[in-house]
């Protein structure tokens, strides 16, 4: 499994006010790396970081590296506007020694954009970023409505690879045979054997906030552990995903403060959390007890 990364793709911790909350979040990366987790992605998708302003999410990125200690970091940096992206980098290159790598998700509400216009913003983001630190493209065309092509990736030599949540085997499989010298990252909930032995670099899964071992277990080859993310993840999928993640966290009692959740998400109703901690119970045969 070493040549196998795993990055946690952090939910975001905050009060109403989205101010971090540090003690959660603390004890979040304490929990994560006891149960054997060495690498997590900030301000993902799964990190709710379109609905945080840059000022928001540059004061949640320090929060987690004062708490991270000897966890690889990932950052992703995307944005609409091209300013925005450009001081979000800054920032995270200001921790150089903490951010192990950056990833970016193109502009995700104009798809008609030419390709050749990404291309220029990636060239100048490039041109911006040190020649040590790893940047990775963000492909997840479900949200940002573009298409990426391996003639695309190919093209950027100072491009490490990408994250893929495209969902699509197929075109992973493409990208390993045409791009050999990209690294990828899969972000699914599970198929941890399948992403392995199409030769990615490893996986970036929303669940492994939660399941940690699970994962490595699948990725060990336990395919009782595989199939138990399966059903997880079909669980998780029947709520709103991230507010229902949420739910599940606070059950960990890491922390007495509970997490709360950015706009346009809503708590789940109370007799939507008690299904979803049922269905958890007969998946995983552990008590599961809501607050």
């Amino acid at each position: 499994m070493s040549d196998f990364k795993l990055y946690v793709p952090l939910l975001t911790l905050v009060d109403s006010s989205y101010t971090p909350q540090e003690d959660l979040i603390a004890q979040h990366l304490q929990w994560l790396r006891s149960e054997g987790m060495t690498g997590v992605l900030a301000l993902g998708t799964t990190g709710e970081f379109a609905n945080l302003s840059v000022v928001e999410r540059k004061r949640y990125l320090e929060t987690v590296l004062a708490y991270s200690e000897d966890m690889d970091v990932m950052v992703n940096i995307g944005a609409s506007g091209f300013h925005d992206v450009l001081e979000l980098q800054n920032h995270a290159l200001q921790y150089q020694e903490q951010v192990s790598s950056i990833l970016w998700m193109p502009p995700f509400y104009y798809p008609q954009a030419d390709i050749n216009g990404l291309g220029n913003l990636l060239e100048q983001l490039l041109e911006n970023q040190p020649l040590q630190k790893p940047f990775l493209l963000y492909n997840y065309p479900k949200m940002s409505k573009i298409s990426i092509s391996t003639d695309f990736l190919n093209h950027y030599q100072r491009l490490v690879g990408m994250k893929d949540t495209s969902g699509d085997f197929d075109w992973i499989a493409t990208v390993r045979e045409e791009c050999p010298e990209k690294q990828v990252f899969v972000g699914t909930d599970f198929e941890a054997q399948h992403s392995k032995a199409l030769g990615c670099a490893g996986m970036i899964s929303s669940l492994s906030n939660l399941f940690p071992r699970l994962y490595q277990e699948a990725i060990s080859g336990q395919t009782e552990s595989e199939e138990k993310l399966k059903a997880l993840s079909t669980a998780f999928r029947a709520y709103t995903k991230i507010p229902a993640m949420k739910v599940y966290l606070n059950t960990l009692n890491l922390s007495t403060q509970k997490c709360s959740l950015t706009l346009p998400f809503s708590e789940l109703a109370p007799q939507e959390m008690q299904a979803l901690c049922n269905q958890i119970y007969h998946i995983l045969e552990t008590e599961v007890t809501c607050r």
